[in-house]
């Protein structure tokens, strides 16, 4: 039995009127920067509450001629997402949250998550068919797991993500390459964890505006329980005119649980695969006006 509640929120837009410098001190200033106009709008905000059942997953040997039988165990989980997209003149950026947490019959997970983009625009100067952008990623990820014999282990891991790029686009024959040019820097704080997430990262670019991000991550807790996560998302951005936008987003996410422990086999806490999901943003901008 499933149930599920969906609640979504598109289009609220906030605007920051221009701001212009007349002091006397800003003199310099405002020859360099004479006004400044920015909005910011949120995208869409989704809350989304789901209540099921697993099916039963039989009886499984634990190794020490012991049978654990595994009933249906309740799945509950709460996700929140939302994006915004901030515009001024000198700087564009899409910035996503995503809260998850999720509870079952031996325990619980939760996963936050904020991703930045951002694009410097005019604020540096930047050669012809480049582009020059950052991103940045905060996650943090506490689950509490119970094994059969009722021990409560709490497992928990955050991390920085935060890289600068820099791409490049090549014309030739009507098609076009996108040469990356990345600065990774990773900082990750563990606790009860004796491996960090993500472990594997990387990024592709195929063609223009076409991303494809991959990482695997794998997690030991401390009583050796074991979790390998893949995902793999994808986005494609196109901009048909100034003021529209179409956004698209690709994701799929795969869990295996595995352990030297033999008792570790009965704890499965997600299910192996959480499917793909398809979602279609357009969000409508204003067309900003710099008042001099």
């Amino acid at each position: 039995m499933r149930c599920s509640l969906t609640i979504a929120l598109e289009q609220m837009k906030i605007d920051i009127f221009p701001i212009s410098l007349f002091s006397g001190i800003s003199i310099i200033i405002l020859w360099v920067f004479p006004s400044f106009a920015a909005s910011l709008s949120v995208a869409d905000l989704f809350l989304k509450i789901e209540n099921f059942n697993r099916p039963s997953l039989g009886a499984i040997s634990r190794g020490d001629n012991q049978i654990i039988n595994i009933a249906e165990d309740g799945i509950s989980q709460t996700i929140l997402t939302g994006s915004a997209f901030f515009q001024s003149d000198a700087l564009e950026s899409l910035g996503q949250i995503e809260f998850t947490n999720q509870t079952l019959g031996f325990g619980s997970n939760f996963v936050g998550r904020a991703d930045i983009q951002a694009s410097l625009g005019s604020l540096f100067f930047v050669p012809a068919n480049q582009a020059l952008s950052f991103d940045f990623s905060l996650f943090r990820q506490l689950s509490n797991s119970q094994s059969e014999s009722q021990l409560n282990t709490v497992s928990s891991a955050s991390g920085v993500n935060f890289f600068i790029e820099e791409q490049s686009l090549i014309n030739s024959d009507n098609s076009s390459e996108v040469l990356p040019r990345q600065l990774d820097m990773l900082n990750q704080i563990n606790s009860g964890l004796s491996a960090s997430i993500p472990e594997n990262y990387s990024r592709f670019l195929i063609g223009n505006n076409i991303t494809i991000n991959s990482y695997m991550e794998n997690i030991i807790s401390t009583d050796q329980q074991q979790l390998v996560t893949t995902l793999l998302t994808g986005s494609f951005q196109w901009t048909a005119i100034r003021d529209t936008m179409i956004f698209l987003s690709v994701s799929a996410q795969s869990c295996t649980y595995s352990s030297d422990q033999p008792r570790t086999c009965v704890i499965i806490a997600e299910p192996r695969y959480h499917g793909i999901i398809f979602f279609l943003i357009i969000p409508i901008f204003l067309l900003l006006r710099t008042i001099k």
